[in-house]
């Protein structure tokens, strides 16, 4: 309840960039924010019966402050005048969420195997001997390597593991291209 001028964690907040949505969203209707403090005149008597009436006072003390970013995305601001209980009047911005959008962009990776717990029900260990591995080794191909090893491994390590979709745990060592989401 303090105007910029008698506030000097207003001012420097302001001047480190942080903005007046209200002082904002007028500026650009080409106006100026309403109050949102009005004090009506009321009679006041003092201890000698005399009766004094106190001016109308409209001031700005109620403010939200955002950053810059936010304030890209204010499509407006108001003051509600029929607040019943109070002379200070609430303050309502208005975002347009769309300017916050942005491309997100995620790695589908392969979630990690789960572990057998049943020992004796293990699979017959893969032989390397029955897939390319070695033609590639003898190749120098060590990343087409890599995937047969790799993909041996997971065939290994699914068979007899109960999970929902077999392919949600395959793809180790493939170089994915990131997917927007």
């Amino acid at each position: 309840n303090c105007d910029e001028e008698r506030s000097p964690t207003l001012r420097k907040a302001l001047k480190q960039g942080w903005v007046d949505a209200a002082a904002w969203c007028a500026e650009r209707k080409g106006g100026k924010p309403d109050p949102t403090l009005v004090r009506n005149p009321q009679p006041k008597v003092d201890e000698k019966g005399n009766v004094t009436t106190r001016a109308k006072t409209e001031s700005r003390v109620d403010r939200a402050l955002v950053n810059h970013i936010a304030a890209q995305a204010l499509a407006d601001c108001w003051v509600h005048d029929d607040v019943a209980g109070s002379d200070h009047r609430c303050l309502s911005l208005q975002l347009n969420l769309e300017a916050y959008k942005q491309k997100v962009l995620k790695y589908n990776i392969p979630k990690e195997i789960p572990l057998r717990t049943d020992k004796q029900h293990c699979p017959e260990e893969p032989r390397l001997e029955d897939t390319d591995f070695h033609l590639h080794i003898a190749q120098k191909d060590v990343d087409k390597a890599y995937l047969v090893w790799a993909g041996t491994a997971e065939k290994y390590l699914l068979t007899g593991v109960a999970v929902d979709n077999v392919n949600a745990y395959k793809g180790r060592g493939v170089v994915r291209e990131p997917v927007q989401i």
